[in-house]
């Protein structure tokens, strides 16, 4: 799904996608990156489906 999302730095719009992180290949960030969320943990729950934000010109960055 395009989107577009504000960047705070210079109060720009810039284009952003939401996108299932399975069709990506990306590695997620951790808690051992400094995220406060798991995404390995909680993306391997029966069920569950996860989704990423990305910026179209830096699409390998969550």
């Amino acid at each position: 799904m395009k989107i577009k999302i504000l960047r705070v730095e210079d109060n720009l719009p810039i284009d952003a996608a939401i996108v299932y992180s399975k069709n990506v290949k990306i590695n997620l960030p951790s808690i051992v990156d400094g995220w406060r969320f798991n995404f390995k943990k909680h993306a391997k729950e029966v069920g569950f489906k996860t989704y990423i934000l990305v910026c179209e010109d830096t699409p390998t960055i969550v």
